[in-house]
């Protein structure tokens, strides 16, 4: 069972200019928005395999459609205090531009759902305290009176060395 299916084969080159759909949540204390074309599937929170041996932020491995996925929590690689699991906890399954078959598991403490952001919303620049946030942001915005940070999430696993592709 899904929360959110996403459709599938749109371009997935960035233009903050464009005005797009985007997937807003929450995660690491902020309020975060990343494109829909990244976003294969939001899922309801299931508990990772732990795998041994990884950081924190590898919270371990599911299963999603019969491929094994791993998934990352953006609080634990910061450093923030991870809230606990609630119903409002889901994994956004994002997969890079240039191959689907890659797909990474992002646990969201809350989901707010998407949103279709209209061209030169987007105002550049996010400043965040954490050097790990840095580059990670394209900007940010208000979604429903919400200060949100349009995250680059393959940016973000890059800096962890998580991934090493070019989006």
């Amino acid at each position: 069972m899904n929360i959110l299916p996403l459709s599938q084969g749109a371009d997935k080159a960035y233009d903050p200019g464009r005005g797009d759909f985007f997937v807003q949540f929450e995660s690491a204390g902020i309020v975060m928005a990343v494109e829909y074309v990244f976003v294969r599937e939001v899922v309801p929170y299931q508990q990772p395999v732990p795998v041994p041996h990884t950081p924190a932020y590898l919270t371990g491995v599911i299963n999603y459609n019969g491929q094994v996925c791993p998934v990352v929590s953006i609080s634990a690689a910061d450093g923030s205090i991870e809230k606990e699991v609630s119903g409002k906890t889901c994994i956004l399954m994002v997969e890079p531009p240039e191959d689907s078959r890659i797909l990474i598991g992002l646990i969201a403490e809350q989901f707010f759902g998407s949103v279709k952001i209209p061209p030169g919303r987007i105002a550049g620049g996010f400043i965040h305290a954490s050097p790990l946030f840095e580059g990670c942001f394209a900007g940010s915005l208000r979604i429903n009176n919400i200060e949100t940070a349009v995250f680059r999430p393959f940016d973000f696993l890059k800096k962890l060395d998580f991934i090493s592709i070019n989006n």
